[in-house]
């Protein structure tokens, strides 16, 4: 995980018993299911590229130092000089699939899945889901398990 490092010397500057196992890290991410992949991943791009190129100042915009800590800090760059000439649909095209796949769960069930496991392995254990899909919270339900499983069809009913 990007922050392990920061989270452990945490918990030894207050010699806690807590450690980077048993500490619960929420990631928020974006959500588009669908069986057409590219599409899934194209509606994440529009949706990055506004908030990499339009928010905050050129010179500090907290997306895009985060986004450049996890190796895309030319993409970035790029992306965010595109979109403030008024290069939208460039900017878009500028996102490197890659990086959705690295920060969004997009596509088919089966992708979703080798996704989170992926998170899991990073240390992520629960996910703050955006989308407005109910099919993305109900593959998301199947996924978690029956806990999850009945809450989620509170949200989708």
């Amino acid at each position: 995980s990007q922050y392990r490092d920061s989270i452990e010397e945490g918990f030894a500057i207050n010699e806690s018993k807590n450690n980077y196992e048993n500490f619960d890290i929420i990631a928020q991410v974006y959500v588009t299911a669908g069986d057409d992949l590219q599409a899934c991943r194209l509606a994440e791009k529009q949706r990055l590229a506004l908030i990499l190129g339009g928010y905050g100042a050129r010179t500090k915009n907290f997306y895009v130092n985060t986004v450049s800590r996890y190796g895309y800090g030319k993409a970035c760059d790029q992306i965010q000089d595109l979109f403030l000439k008024g290069q939208k649909e460039e900017a878009v095209q500028a996102i490197p699939d890659e990086l959705i796949d690295d920060i969004t769960l997009v596509g088919a069930r089966d992708n979703i899945k080798k996704q989170l496991v992926r998170w899991e392995k990073a240390g992520i254990k629960r996910i703050a889901a955006w989308t407005n899909q109910t099919e993305a919270l109900k593959i998301l339900a199947d996924l978690a398990g029956p806990e999850m499983q009945s809450r989620a069809a509170l949200v989708v009913s």
